[in-house]
């Protein structure tokens, strides 16, 4: 009885794991370019406020998520990375990019 026991354990762990790991995440990042006159966090304190008053607008209440951060500076000199999204995985960032006035960096 231990041996039968112990094999639907392993089983079933081995199931579980392996159904986790087809899990994919996805990255929702965003490099745009940071205006020239604004340093890295001016640009993420206005980043932040356009992502909560967009959310604010289109889903009050909602959790969010936001993310502001030097983009990899060998592949973008002068931008962030960027994304805004609330509880619900509804991603705001190309209404925060426009409502900027930004444009997406190119390495």
């Amino acid at each position: 009885m231990k041996f039968s026991t112990s094999v639907a354990f392993v089983a079933i762990t081995a199931t579980t794991v392996s159904a986790t790991a087809i899990v994919k995440r996805v990255d929702n990042r965003i490099a745009v370019n940071i205006p020239a006159d604004l340093t890295l966090d001016t640009f993420c304190a206005e980043w932040r406020g356009a992502c909560l008053a967009t959310i604010a607008i289109k889903q009050p209440g909602a959790n969010n998520g936001i993310y502001c951060e030097q983009a990899p500076t060998a592949l973008y000199p002068n931008a962030a990375n960027v994304y805004c999204e609330t509880s619900a995985t509804t991603l705001y960032t190309d209404d925060v990019i426009g409502y900027l006035g930004l444009t997406p960096a190119t390495s």
